[in-house]
């Protein structure tokens, strides 16, 4: 039983981190289109 307590706390924190990665990944492709659509106006 304390194993799987143990593997639900490992994959929760997983999870949070995957949640955390995608932002980032989200966050920078945002900003690298805003770039480009900024330099394309110039």
């Amino acid at each position: 039983m304390e194993k799987i307590k143990k593997l639900v706390k490992l994959v929760e924190q997983l999870n949070k981190l995957g949640l955390k990665v995608l932002e980032l990944i989200g966050t920078v492709t945002l900003i690298a289109l805003s770039i480009k659509s900024l330099l394309e106006m110039i």
